[in-house]
């Protein structure tokens, strides 16, 4: 394990024929380059009061069709006690009603990084993976927040890292399903520490 390029920044003959050996012996390796090392914070979750009735949620990243994004909006038309903030690029273009907005249960809000993205894991109570799984679960760790993640996500390494945090999986394709998982959790917010505690 080292800082750096996997090949390393420096062509001494020395570091040369070390790296040779070292990658010829190892099982495996792990390289942080230096963007991933200014960005390895872990913060502890912030947690509103236990006597809260609704639910802050969460999706970070780009508008895709394979992270669904839609299925939650759904929800929140039927589910009067979830408000919703959708961070980063694309997130405008989504078919949302003028009601949602206007009342403030959806925000949008452009590509946002560092302290700007930390505001937003702080004011969630949960974040959701509607649809395809990936750095979300990363990012979501990273701020100590736990993650809904849709069931359908399977291949990612990310979703391996969830299912060993014990992050809840449901079938975000069934509104009865999110509904009732989503009253659990606003009737036991310690189950929100907990997955985020967990990841």
């Amino acid at each position: 394990m080292w800082w750096g390029q996997i090949y390393g920044k420096s062509n001494a003959i020395v570091f040369r024929w070390l790296r040779k050996l070292l990658l010829r012996r190892s099982a495996n390796i792990l390289v942080y380059p230096n963007d991933i090392l200014i960005q390895a914070e872990f913060h502890l979750g912030v947690y509103k009061e236990s006597n809260h009735r609704s639910l802050n949620l969460l999706i970070v990243g780009r508008n895709q069709e394979r992270k669904k994004p839609h299925r939650l909006i759904e929800i929140l038309r039927e589910k009067g006690r979830l408000q919703l903030r959708l961070v980063g690029k694309g997130m405008t273009d989504l078919p949302i009603t003028h009601y949602l907005i206007e009342n403030e249960r959806i925000k949008i809000f452009d590509h946002t990084t560092g302290i700007e993205l930390k505001q937003h894991f702080d004011w969630a109570d949960l974040v959701v993976n509607p649809g395809h799984a990936g750095l979300l679960v990363m990012n979501t760790a990273r701020h100590g927040k736990g993650i809904l993640i849709d069931n359908g996500s399977h291949h990612a390494p990310e979703v391996i890292l969830a299912r060993a945090a014990d992050q809840p999986f449901i079938s975000f394709g069934s509104i009865n399903v999110c509904n009732a998982m989503l009253n659990q959790f606003i009737l036991n917010r310690q189950m929100l520490k907990t997955f985020g505690d967990n990841l």
